[in-house]
C-alpha cells in the first residue's frame, strides 16, 4: 500500500488486536519475553511498527508522515484467560499510579497512550 501511493497523499489506518484476547502471538514471537503470551504480544506490535516505519522510509515518505500510536483504553490484565498474563506481571503495573483500568471511568481506564512522530514537526 505504501510503496503503490507515495506519490500522493494518504491515510493509512493500521489497527491491530494484538493485545487483546484471546493474546496469541505468532510462533516467532511466542517465548521471547519472559511476561508471557502479553509481553510477547506488546512484542510483535512493537515489531509490526518497525515494519510499517521500514516501509515508510524505503518508499522515501517517512520524514513526511504523520505517525500517531494510541489505544483504545486503558490497561487489563486480569480478563480471565489463562494466559500467564498475571503470574508473569512481576514489577510491571501497566496502570503506573493511576486507579482502575479498562472497564472504569477511573484515570487508569481514561489514560491511554499517545505517540506522536512527525519528522521536523512533532
Amino acid at each position: 500500500f505504501i510503496e503503490r501511493n507515495k506519490d500522493n497523499p494518504f491515510f493509512l489506518y493500521f489497527g491491530t488486536n494484538d493485545i487483546h484476547v484471546p493474546r496469541y502471538p505468532h510462533g516467532r514471537f511466542r517465548g521471547k519475553t519472559d511476561m508471557g503470551y502479553r509481553g510477547d504480544a506488546i512484542l510483535q506490535f512493537d515489531w509490526s511498527v518497525g515494519e510499517v516505519v521500514r516501509a515508510l522510509k524505503e518508499a522515501g515518505v517517512y520524514d513526511n508522515t504523520l505517525i500517531i500510536i494510541t489505544s483504545d483504553n486503558g490497561p487489563v490484565v486480569d480478563d480471565g484467560y489463562q494466559d500467564e498474563a498475571v503470574e508473569k506481571l512481576k514489577n510491571h503495573k501497566p496502570w503506573g499510579p493511576f486507579r482502575g483500568g479498562k472497564y472504569s471511568t477511573f484515570e487508569a481506564g481514561t489514560r491511554v497512550p499517545f505517540i506522536v512522530h512527525w519528522t521536523g514537526n512533532v
